[in-house]
Order: structure tokens, then sequence, then C-alpha cells
């Protein structure tokens, strides 16, 4: 799973986004069956004090949201199915999608995950994950599109709030980070003597990192103060300058126990948008970063992209209902 999230940015929010529309499918199909108490024929979820909380108004809420979203997302689909072109490339990476949202799903649900899938995607208006996920392909590729114009002025902000920087590692993985054992201090050893004796930090880690990373020379890739990373090691990396070489940083945490290594290998803005080690990881890196600094921003690159096409609205109503939900103004 980190390497998906790694490497394809985009793959676990088409499963979220299917995960979304089929809750409401589920609690909408169960409306009325609800067990416990009722008033006045109504079923009854909660109470405080006096005051009732009624299913009916809860499924009432959820359907008027849902609706909107489900309205926003076919918008979305067919304005990136006719924004963006259908390439060999944009094929390839839609069949390699098509494979790691069966894998997620399957993981999560071994037993009934092709039932589970097939339901989520039904309840969005598609029968095959594959046309889903071409369809998601060029939504990605809008979007992208759209940032790599813009990287210089979406990014520049974020970098000079947020500490960006491209940061590697070594890890070595213990029992117990407090008391390792002998093998693990050997490990650890032989990490700071390969590098005091002038090792790259890169081939160290290749040769000692106990992380998946170990393979691209412990990259983590981009990282600022927004990143998900355990707090330890996050504090480290953006303290260090370029070059830097940390000591030790010990992690007792409910995912793994260990220490890490943590080199900073660039922190200059035009050369991380540059970077060109592992390239696509970065690049995705940074995608993530600007989506999260700007909240709304892939409702404006879809607006922005839909004015450029022909499209004929059922209605004022309905164009006036897709502005209120993407918070455009014109």
């Amino acid at each position: 799973m980190i390497e998906i999230l790694k490497k394809q940015w985009f793959v676990v929010l088409i499963a979220v986004i299917l995960i979304t529309f089929a809750v409401f499918s589920i609690w909408d199909t169960n409306k009325g069956k609800l067990k416990g108490k009722s008033v006045d024929g109504k079923d009854v979820i909660a109470s405080v004090a006096d005051q009732n909380i009624f299913a009916d108004d809860i499924f009432e809420s959820i359907k008027t949201t849902s609706a909107n979203s489900y309205l926003y997302q076919k918008f979305q689909d067919a304005v990136a199915n006719e924004a963006i072109e259908t390439t060999d490339d944009i094929k390839s990476e839609a069949k390699l999608q098509q494979e790691q949202t069966e894998e997620y799903f399957k993981t999560n649900d071994p037993t009934n995950y092709k039932t589970t899938l097939q339901s989520q995607l039904e309840a969005i208006g598609y029968s095959d994950l594959g046309e889903y996920c071409l369809t998601s392909t060029k939504v990605q590729k809008l979007l992208s599109n759209y940032m790599d114009e813009h990287m210089d002025e979406l990014f520049t902000p974020i970098y000079k709030d947020k500490n960006g920087r491209i940061v590697s590692h070594i890890l070595i993985m213990m029992k117990d980070s407090s008391n390792p054992t002998d093998e693990e201090k050997a490990k650890v050893e032989n990490v700071d003597k390969a590098l005091k004796e002038g090792k790259s930090f890169a081939d160290v880690a290749k040769e000692y990192s106990d992380d998946s990373s170990a393979e691209t020379g412990g990259l983590i890739g981009y990282s600022d103060e927004d990143s998900n990373l355990v707090e330890a090691f996050k504090k480290k990396a953006l303290s260090l300058k370029k070059g830097e070489v940390s000591d030790w940083v010990k992690v007792s945490s409910d995912n793994y126990q260990g220490w890490h290594k943590i080199t900073v290998l660039e922190t200059d803005k035009d050369a991380i948008m540059k970077y060109e080690d592992d390239a696509d990881t970065v690049k995705n890196q940074l995608y993530q970063a600007i989506m999260t600094a700007n909240e709304n921003l892939d409702k404006k690159i879809v607006w922005e992209a839909a004015k450029k096409l022909d499209i004929t609205y059922g209605s004022d109503d309905i164009k006036k209902q897709l502005m209120d939900y993407m918070e455009i103004k014109e």
C-alpha cells in the first residue's frame, strides 16, 4: 500500500470515491428498516434531552449531498472524456490503475471483493471497472496537465509556508527500538562505518536499509510540514540543511519499531520542481501537496476545462446546482 500511495497518487482516490457513493446506496436501500425507537411512525436514531433525531431527516440530508456529488462526478467525467484524448499511454495507465484498484479491494475483502467492487461501481452508474479507470485516468491527466502548466504559481506558496525538501533515509527495523538486539546494533554500526568511510548515502541505503525505499537509495521524496510521516522523523527531516545527515532517530509506533538515519537531498524550490531521480514519484508527491493545500482546486480545473467545451445544461437550475457544489462564482 505504501508503494501504491507513493507511485500512484490517484488510485486510492478512485477507491474512496467508489466507497463514498456505495455508502449512500446502502443507507438509502435500508431506509425505513432501522430497528428501535419510533415516534409518530418515524424511526429515531438518537435523542438528546427531549429532542429526537429522526432517520428521515438524516437520509434526506445524505440524499441531497450525494445527489450533488453524483451530479458533479458525472459532470467531471464528461469534461475529462471530452478534453483528454484516449492515447496508448492513457490506456496503459488506466490498465495499471484497474489492476491496483482490484488489488486494493482484494486486500481489504479477499472473499467478496468482486461482488463488493461491482456493487459499488453500479452505485455510481458504471458496470465495468476498466471503463471507470479509463475515465478516472483522464481526470488525473486533466488535473496533472493543469498543475504542470501552473507549477511555479501553485507550488511556491507551499514551498515557502511548509518548508519543502527532498528527503532520503535508512531504516533499521527492530523488535524494540529502545532495546535493540546485538544483531540490530551490528547493522546500525555497519551503516555508521560505511558512511564514515565515504560511501554514498544511497549506496548504504541500498545495502542496509530495511525499508522498501532501499531500491531507490532510500528516497522518501518530497516532504513538508503536511507530509504523513512519523512525527519524530518529520521533525528531524525538516530541521536538516541540504546535504546534512542526521543522528539516529528512534521511532516506536503502532506500525513499526526502528532507527532512521535521515538526509536532505534538496531544498531549492526550482530544483525540487525539476528533480530527476525517481522523477515520477517526486512529481506525484508535488501533485498531492498541491491538492492538499488547495481544497477545491480539482473543481476549479474541471470548470476551466468545461468552459472551453461546448456544453449544454439541461436547465439553468442544474448549472447553478453544479456551480454551488463546486463553489464557483462568475
